[in-house]
């Protein structure tokens, strides 16, 4: 089951050791979710879809085939996977 979000723009704030960097998804305005983009560190992640298991999950994919994964926990709360390694703490902005 998918879960709909509504189209937008939301930034969080990752922690990468002592200093925090923006991550922002973008999400398009159709029901498929589909077009959007995560940009995290200057790196585009495109086509964004929602997952399940969190609040809200959002995945995108990078040209070279790395994933993205935003997951929200609460409102405000998320954590930021980038491939299968790095995982980020992140706030909303």
């Amino acid at each position: 089951m998918l879960v709909t979000a509504q189209a937008g723009t939301y930034t969080y704030m990752c922690k990468v050791g002592s200093k925090s960097y923006p991550v922002t998804v973008t999400t398009p305005s159709n029901d498929d979710l589909e077009g959007g983009t995560i940009t995290w560190r200057g790196r585009v992640f495109q086509d964004v879809k929602l997952g399940e298991g969190c609040r809200y999950n959002f995945l995108a994919t990078a040209k070279d085939g790395t994933t993205a994964e935003l997951c929200t926990a609460t409102k405000g709360v998320a954590d930021l996977t980038i491939g299968h390694a790095a995982t980020y703490n992140c706030q909303m902005k």
